[in-house]
């Protein structure tokens, strides 16, 4: 079954706007979480320059952005049950942490090593770039370019091939976190390109959120979460 993005789109809005309370609410938890793991690793980072420093900030914003990735987890599992007719309390933010949290966890850990390794060459190439006594500074500026777009495109490769692997994971207990992942790659197969289309069909709207003083982030997130649930639903019942 084909899914038509305007449809989805639709009742994506109309669900939302059903649930208003609890969705401006999810985007209340979504906005304090990351600003809060925002300004922690700036407050970590700003400290005294050493190799320690680095080494400690980073182990703690990992662990931090698990953490957060698992409740967000929670978040999804609300705008997925609502997208099936289901009914859903706030309480559901909190269901991953009680039923294998090691899966999400596990999950959240492969997506953020391959986004490292994706912008790592580019990283270095661009620290090597930015050595004064580096020589060829100009073909170094282009090679760091296209290391930098070929590890954004494997990157959007990888995070919509993996883009359900969570939404299973609430959905079935039993299963584990590499059987998702593997799972996700074979609903997304024909599915990438319309994932894609939605994600950017929301550029014009996180704009819109960011004139508005940020209020706008309270609408604009709820909205996208449901969107993304209701493609879930309807990639997995085509399964």
């Amino acid at each position: 079954m084909k899914i038509v993005m305007k449809e989805l789109k639709t009742n994506a809005r109309i669900l939302m706007t059903d649930h208003f309370g609890s969705s401006v609410f999810s985007a209340f938890i979504i906005i304090v979480l990351t600003s809060s793991l925002f300004s922690f690793s700036m407050k970590l980072l700003s400290g005294p320059p050493s190799v320690m420093t680095y080494i400690t900030a980073i182990a703690i914003l990992l662990i931090l952005s698990l953490f957060f990735d698992v409740l967000r987890a929670g978040i999804y599992r609300v705008f997925i049950k609502r997208g099936r007719g289901e009914k859903a309390s706030l309480g559901e933010i909190f269901h991953p942490f009680t039923v294998r949290p090691d899966r999400f966890l596990v999950t959240a850990l492969v997506l953020t090593v391959a986004d490292v390794v994706c912008v790592l060459p580019a990283i270095l190439s661009g620290l090597r770039a930015a050595d004064p006594d580096a020589t060829h500074v100009g073909s170094l500026f282009i090679t760091n370019l296209l290391l930098l777009l070929a590890g954004l495109i494997i990157l959007v490769i990888i995070r919509l091939s993996l883009a359900q692997a969570m939404p299973l994971l609430l959905e079935y207990p039993e299963m584990g976190a590499f059987e998702a992942m593997a799972l996700s790659m074979r609903l997304m197969k024909g599915h990438r390109l319309g994932l894609l289309r939605l994600h950017l069909g929301f550029i014009g709207w996180y704009m819109l959120a960011c004139l508005s003083m940020g209020m706008g982030f309270f609408l604009v997130l709820p909205y996208h979460y449901q969107a993304r649930a209701l493609f879930y639903v309807q990639v997995e019942a085509n399964e």
